[in-house]
């Protein structure tokens, strides 16, 4: 969307006003980061609760734990674009950190916007300024696919970064397809994924483990539109793993079916999003589903 030079006047006539002075932005390359999100055991129950009530509420749109990239992917024509926004009045530093899909440190090549830099690390620190942004661009540099995921870090107490990742495909004869999902949280130990795998249609997805210390078990509840259950399975993640799979692939009962499953981990540290392909090619994101009532 194109803003216009009225709508960008009006945001510098309306926000300068809030006593925060524009400085330049900064992003700078650090020794890599050991990941330190914590994990604790959970207990859940045998089977499924169709009347979870809780009184408890998530009173804001983002959290203090929605700090996650559960996946990117870059090389063999994907790019992916991880956005971060300051959504409060007072500068914010902070650190992105990379990892491949079994939890180490993971060197990428990105550029940075503003700045517009290359820059090769595993982490980076960086610094917000109020209300301000960064676009950080893992481009496709010709060689072969690599995925994996980030988080940031910083002191969210009064303060909140919000963002979400662009995926990019570029297929030679193919329009570039793009689709977005937002910053997810670290600790989604229960959520919803619909799937839609008929006529073609196909939905992948990438889950990941952000705890450090635990391994977590997931455990997987296959259902039918209908809410019935048609299969069960579990998905097992180390400490820092990510794992990114074909849902009909991994669970064939959900072969030319549609439906949800319902993942339920072990441990309090959880994440994942989700991907739904047509068969040009195409694709859209798919942000996991979940409200305050499963969390009890």
């Amino acid at each position: 969307m194109r803003l216009s030079a009225c709508f960008l006047s009006y945001l510098a006539c309306t926000l300068l006003p809030l006593n925060f002075t524009a400085q330049a932005q900064s992003f700078t390359p650090v020794p890599p980061i050991k990941n330190t999100i914590m994990a604790q055991e959970l207990v859940r129950s045998p089977a499924i609760s169709k009347n979870r009530a809780s009184t408890a509420s998530r009173s804001a749109y983002v959290q203090s734990s929605d700090m996650i990239f559960p996946h990117f992917a870059t090389g063999g024509g994907w790019e992916t674009i991880l956005v971060l926004v300051n959504l409060t009045n007072a500068k914010i530093d902070f650190t992105q950190s990379f990892y491949d899909t079994a939890g180490n440190p993971m060197a990428v090549t990105f550029k940075s916007v503003p700045g517009d830099e290359l820059t090769t690390t595993s982490s980076a620190s960086g610094t917000l300024n109020p209300y301000g942004s960064f676009n950080i661009l893992l481009f496709d540099q010709g060689g072969g696919l690599q995925t994996g995921w980030s988080a940031i870090d910083y002191d969210s107490t009064n303060t909140r970064i919000g963002g979400y990742a662009i995926f990019r495909q570029r297929l030679q004869g193919s329009p570039d397809f793009e689709a977005l999902v937002p910053l997810s949280a670290y600790d989604d130990s229960i959520f919803v994924m619909p799937f839609d795998n008929i006529e073609g249609f196909s939905t992948s997805m990438a889950i990941l483990n952000p705890g450090v210390n635990m391994t977590t078990t997931v455990r997987v509840t296959i259902m039918d539109p209908h809410g019935d259950i048609v299969g069960t399975d579990n998905v097992f993640l180390d400490p820092g793993q990510q794992k990114a799979f074909s849902i009909p692939e991994r669970f064939p009962i959900t072969k030319n079916r549609i439906g949800t499953i319902l993942f339920e981990g072990s441990t309090n540290r959880l994440s994942g999003l989700g991907f739904r392909f047509n068969p040009g090619h195409a694709f859209a994101t798919i942000p996991i589903l979940n409200w305050s009532g499963m969390f009890n």
